[in-house]
């Protein structure tokens, strides 16, 4: 009897210390609200324009040509077409460029370059990044984007894809248009989901260490480019991305194109091609792009496709009109 007891206590502890091992890999804690900010109301695009500047300017250990940036049409006002570019995780706003630069030009149009928090800094400020900032860092974008242009464009890659989505969910009448460039609904390494629990930060510590490194393409990636970062930012990345999951894609309605390349190593495909399935707008497009890296396009990574993408771009955009 006495046996009986032992072993039925003993069974019971093993089974809730397996349920409670299984919920704090697999569950994934809510954002928390209290650590979105919602983004100021600016006046006028002079006024957002040199908030953003001067708050940029007191980042001391940002990189030459990392920071959030204006490209403004003659006389400074606003325009009738406008561009926010959301950039990658790890990537700062010349990614692709001169893609979206030179898109900017032929619409004529007023142009924002993000950064998403911690980028184009320090390998260290990665250490205290949540995915709550990359939210903040979006409301931030249509705060510009109200005095930026009547016609608002979004173009994001991969992780920036994620915080356009998000705002698209929140704000659909405040983007005429999105362009998601190898977005990152889910990333090509299943095991990358368990560094979102509740337990993540642990299981990162075993998989990935303190810091993140991989070898650039060139010397200018690795001006533009995080190549080695704390890895605590990873956790961030990852309830993102969790979190996007949760997003109804039928009721964003919004004109939607997705570029990728079939040999993408960085995210999901499969999740892509479901993700486009799942919207809800009318005017969407799926294109392959024959590339050998995530960042598709762009001099710095992908120059071959930098002609060939600005132009199916600007075809799908002038086919919206």
């Amino acid at each position: 009897m006495k046996r009986n007891k032992i072993f039925m206590t003993t069974l019971i502890v093993a089974i809730l210390a397996l349920m409670t091992l299984i919920f704090g890999l697999l569950a994934v804690p809510a954002p928390n609200p209290q650590r979105i900010q919602r983004g100021q109301n600016f006046q006028t695009l002079a006024d957002a324009k040199n908030t953003i500047e001067k708050n940029e300017k007191s980042f001391l250990e940002m990189r030459p040509e990392n920071e959030k940036k204006f490209f403004l049409q003659p006389m400074n006002k606003i325009t009738e077409t406008g561009i926010v570019y959301i950039p990658g995780f790890s990537a700062t706003r010349r990614e692709l460029s001169p893609v979206v630069e030179n898109l900017a030009q032929q619409l004529n149009a007023n142009l924002f370059m993000s950064r998403l928090t911690g980028h184009g800094q320090s390998a260290e400020e990665f250490a205290f990044i949540h995915a709550e900032d990359f939210i903040s860092d979006g409301f931030e974008a249509v705060s510009v984007s109200r005095v930026l242009a009547k016609k608002k464009i979004w173009i994001a890659t991969s992780t920036g894809a994620l915080v356009a989505l998000w705002m698209a969910q929140h704000y659909p009448s405040e983007i005429s248009a999105l362009i998601l460039v190898s977005p990152a609904f889910d990333l090509h390494s299943p095991q990358s989901r368990l560094l979102a629990g509740y337990f993540g930060p642990l299981v990162r510590k075993f998989l990935v260490g303190p810091y993140r490194e991989w070898k650039p393409l060139n010397s200018e990636q690795e001006k533009y480019w995080h190549i080695r970062y704390r890895s605590e930012s990873l956790t961030a990345l990852t309830r993102l991305i969790a979190w996007t999951k949760n997003i109804n894609k039928k009721e964003i309605k919004i004109p939607t194109l997705i570029l990728y390349t079939p040999q993408d190593q960085i995210v999901s495909l499969k999740a892509i091609h479901e993700v486009f399935e799942q919207l809800g707008s009318s005017e969407k497009k799926l294109i392959r792009v024959d590339a050998e890296d995530h960042v598709l396009t762009g001099d710095i990574a992908s120059p071959k496709t930098t002609a060939l993408v600005t132009q199916e771009m600007l075809n799908w955009l002038n086919s919206l009109k």
